[in-house]
């Protein structure tokens, strides 16, 4: 059960009182912009409105028609109920009830004390402000007051990124027609971007396709780099669809992207939990596969990938990998390897399928006079699944018995995927 049950119409007439009191800027103007930034542009009313109510308790007493939604009960019922003590075991709905008993009684008597007044205006005030989830969306729409205040700001950088944080395409296009400075040296249309490209793909093309956008005097490298942070941060945020947006308008507009960028916007799409490839495949669809290619190689084989068979299958697909190919990795630079020897010994039982069904021998490949003979080393490695899997594609179990080094049945005790009893000899002997 919700504490109040305010109508929308009454909260916004008390919204609307709130902005003609304290002013639109007073609210948002003086906020740091990392607020909007982490999105508690919400919580900055809500705490305004709290201390509005607080020190405009007329607004309050004043508003009749929404007593009836507070008081269910008589004053006197609420006045026996407090002076019995019993406020603190009251349910939460039962105290605001109370609250606002007292409110009243003190507007039509006046004999509660100013201290008891305030403590009592505060726990409505709270109330009032935490009710309604739309509050912020209401203050934004009331256009005339907004307006008109906008238009008297001052810092127009500063605030063009607090109107993109309200989600209003129709207050951000007129903040654009007003001429506000599209491409700030300073921190604030930078952050009017990364905000937009959050969630409202409206206000993004609208900032981009401005003309101020396209025909700017700021340098190229200042709206490369302010579109590049944006697209790294889409990619780690897993919204992919934003993150193409920004690179398309940026290669339309600036064309190609540098090596740091690519492999900046290919770190953050690794580091994702969803959506890890879509930039990436984009990229390499928009003609980036040369420069990306080797990016891809060495990164793949240097670092550690979530979810690698993801990627290990688009790598394939895109031909950046070859399973015909030895690749130096990361732990042994002094030694190559295949990508079929790579995946057993580095990657999970998925990825050591992938490369297996694109068409690598089983046993892996000779590489100088060395044979590699996976399954050698997924019998000592730590699943199972893996042995299963490369016998299962026609792996030779008799494959790499050397007269010096002992069979590869006999690796099976050491096996620390199978344990010292060797329950899986009898598969292996099939």
């Amino acid at each position: 059960m919700k504490l109040l049950k305010l109508p929308p119409k009454i909260f916004q007439r008390i919204t609307a009182a709130y902005i003609a009191k304290v002013g639109l800027y007073e609210v948002f103007g003086h906020q740091p912009i990392k607020v909007y930034v982490r999105r508690l542009s919400n919580k900055i009313l809500q705490n305004w409105l709290v201390v509005f109510l607080e020190r405009s308790a007329n607004g309050l007493f004043g508003a009749k028609d929404i007593l009836p939604a507070l008081i269910p009960k008589t004053v006197a019922g609420c006045m026996l109920f407090r002076n019995a003590g019993c406020a603190r075991m009251a349910e939460p709905v039962e105290r605001l009830v109370n609250y606002a008993n007292v409110l009243v009684f003190t507007e039509v008597t006046g004999k509660t004390s100013s201290k008891d007044q305030v403590w009592y205006t505060r726990r409505v005030a709270e109330a009032v402000a935490n009710h309604c989830s739309m509050a912020y969306n209401l203050v934004t729409k009331a256009s005339p007051k907004f307006l008109s205040q906008l238009e008297k700001d001052k810092d127009d950088a500063l605030f063009l990124s607090k109107a993109v944080a309200t989600a209003e395409v129709d207050l951000v296009s007129k903040m654009l027609d007003q001429n506000a400075p599209m491409w700030s040296a300073t921190q604030s249309f930078t952050l009017a971007i990364q905000i937009a490209s959050r969630s409202d793909t409206g206000i993004l093309r609208l900032l981009l396709n401005h003309r101020q956008a396209r025909n700017s005097k700021a340098p190229e490298s200042l709206r490369s780099d302010i579109i590049y942070k944006s697209v790294r941060e889409k990619c780690i945020s897993r919204s992919g669809r934003v993150a193409i947006r920004l690179v398309e308008w940026l290669k339309k507009n600036l064309g190609h992207q540098n090596h740091r960028q690519l492999r900046g916007w290919m770190v953050a799409s690794r580091n994702t939990l969803m959506e890890k490839t879509v930039v990436v495949k984009y990229l390499l669809d928009m003609g980036f596969l040369f420069r990306l290619a080797s990016l891809c190689r060495r990164d793949f084989f240097l670092h550690y990938w979530l979810d690698a068979k993801i990627w290990l299958r688009l790598f394939l697909e895109q031909d950046i990998l070859n399973v015909e190919d030895t690749y130096k990795v990361r732990y042994d630079r002094s030694q190559e390897t295949s990508l079929l020897r790579y995946a057993v010994i580095y990657c999970c039982v998925e990825s050591v399928e992938v490369v297996l069904e694109a068409g690598t021998k089983p046993d892996g490949l000779q590489i100088g006079d060395r044979a590699e003979y996976s399954i050698r080393l997924a019998i000592v490695g730590p699943d199972s699944k893996t042995v299963q899997l490369l016998l299962g594609f026609g792996a030779d179990t008799e494959g790499g018995n050397d007269p010096d080094m002992c069979s590869t049945l006999d690796l099976i005790p050491q096996g620390r995927a199978f344990g010292p009893e060797g329950y899986i000899s009898e598969i292996l002997l099939q």
